[in-house]
């Protein structure tokens, strides 16, 4: 242990940590629909510039002693160091809860259940106050991101046209923006999202959540082996009626 933790916090290591940790969170943001890929290769660019300043950081100074070179070791040293072991820390946290949201992520936990929660949503104007007020609503939702998501969706909708004993056709939108402004503007009155991607909405509209007000949420549980399965994509679900 007295050699290994040395060895880790050796400049050339702690710079390649930080680059594979740096690509595994690109990549899990592109899986999540969290980042384009324009956003990606800024994000790494970004990255690797940090990481190269913080690796020369630590290289240490040559001095003169005694008629021979030595380096030695100064404050910039020691402060590009401690700022890449943080950086890293804080990478491996983000990385591991990033990794939960993905079908890979609940392959590796194991997890026996995997719990979605999915939120109708409505305009804070809007006179819904419950699910059963939505009757003869248009709906609408982003397309799912992978097959699990997709049935989802789909499972959400069709307990709405039970509730509301009515057949639901939804719009599906190829991005969260589509969606959000399609509701925004009166295309739809209500939007489905699933609250793992309440962030995104929050990130295009810093009042989104004054803007808008949940009427119901759905909680979906899956099993673990049911979702590893579920790793594909579908395009879309149409019309869903009352025992559909």
């Amino acid at each position: 242990m007295k050699k290994i933790i040395p060895i880790m916090l050796r400049r050339r290591v702690l710079y390649i940590v930080e680059a594979l940790l740096s690509i595994i969170y690109i990549i899990t943001k592109i899986s999540t629909h969290s980042f384009s890929i324009l956003t990606a290769l800024l994000v790494g660019i970004g990255f690797s510039i940090l990481n190269s300043i913080l690796y020369r950081m630590q290289k240490r100074k040559i001095v003169k002693r005694h008629g021979r070179k030595v380096k030695k070791v100064i404050g910039l040293n020691i402060v590009g160091k401690l700022a890449q072991f943080n950086i890293c820390l804080a990478l491996v946290f983000i990385d591991a809860s990033l990794m939960k949201q993905t079908t890979l992520g609940r392959m590796i936990t194991g997890r026996g259940i995997v719990e979605n929660t999915y939120s109708v949503i409505v305009l804070d104007q809007n006179p819904a106050k419950y699910i059963d007020d939505t009757k003869n609503y248009t709906f609408g939702y982003m397309r799912g991101y992978d097959e699990l998501d997709v049935r989802n969706l789909a499972d959400v909708v069709s307990r709405i046209a039970v509730r509301n004993d009515a057949s639901v056709e939804p719009t599906i939108f190829e991005t969260e923006k589509e969606t959000y402004y399609a509701l925004k503007d009166g295309e739809i009155k209500a939007m489905i999202i699933n609250e793992n991607d309440r962030d995104h909405y929050e990130a295009m509209d810093h009042a989104f959540d004054t803007k808008t007000r949940v009427i119901k949420s759905y909680k979906i549980k899956t099993t673990s082996e049911a979702a590893n399965k579920l790793s594909g994509t579908d395009s879309s679900y149409g019309r869903i009626s009352v025992g559909s």
